[in-house]
């Protein structure tokens, strides 16, 4: 079922490319499973530490949060409460993360590329909403990027605190996939959850790092035919001297 949208969340176009930027094995996991890997908020928090959660302006002032319930009410939360809510909940939400960018970014190759025999998948806003055949709810959102030295970011709603990064990562031009994990079970505390997709709509093409040595791929190349899959498959030509790029009459 296609991803699904919310008043709360900022929608990605579905002709915005999208790219994500892999190592190898992650690749031959997600070929191989057929699915795409959402870990924790708490599990992302190790490269972020506020991911999941408010802005420091929301605890500086108010010591009382008020919080809009259906039929009228309001549900008072203090600081502490707020705080320890956006805790817990980074446990039962799980992302899946996307660089906006109608071309090549050489700093998401360096940062998540890991190493020079490295790829990314290229999709789109579209792909990435009619891939998904899992029979859970899946939404999906663009990140919304505040500065924590002057914007609180809003709360009532548990998708604000998983949409919202501080404008240090705006660099990362995020959109994410979103499940939220509601089921109260034993496997409840886990860091992630594998989402069921179609990968011949999802991947428009594979792009290789410019960085990556010929036998890399090939080795993708040969891997990804042996799957069954006829992806195009290219490498980068970021790096290319700017020579090679010269049109010659």
């Amino acid at each position: 079922m296609p991803y699904l949208s919310h008043k709360q969340l900022i929608p990605i176009s579905p002709s915005q490319v999208v790219f994500r930027y892999m190592d190898f094995p992650k690749y031959v996991w997600m070929i191989q499973n057929k699915m795409l890997y959402f870990p924790s908020l708490e599990q992302l928090a190790s490269s972020d530490p506020w991911e999941g959660c408010h802005s420091k302006l929301n605890f500086q002032d108010q010591l009382i949060y008020e919080i809009p319930l259906p039929g009228g009410d309001n549900m008072k939360w203090t600081r502490p409460e707020l705080s320890k809510g956006a805790l817990e909940a980074r446990k039962t939400i799980f992302a899946n993360c996307w660089h906006m960018n109608d071309s090549e970014s050489d700093a998401q190759w360096r940062i998540y590329g890991g190493y020079a025999n490295s790829l990314a998948i290229v999709s789109s806003g579209e792909r990435l909403s009619k891939a998904i055949v899992d029979e859970r709810e899946v939404y999906g959102t663009q990140i919304r990027y505040y500065n924590p030295s002057k914007e609180t970011t809003p709360v009532g709603n548990i998708f604000f605190p998983a949409t919202c990064k501080r404008s240090a990562f705006s660099h990362e031009c995020e959109c994410r996939l979103i499940y939220w994990k509601t089921v109260q079970d034993d496997s409840m505390e886990c860091k992630g959850v594998s989402i069921e997709v179609n990968l011949e709509i999802l991947i428009e093409q594979v792009v290789i790092s410019p960085r990556a040595e010929k036998w890399f791929i090939k080795t993708v190349e040969d891997f990804t035919t042996k799957m069954g899959f006829s992806f195009c498959i290219s490498q980068s030509d970021l790096l290319n001297p700017y020579q090679n790029n010269l049109i010659t009459q």
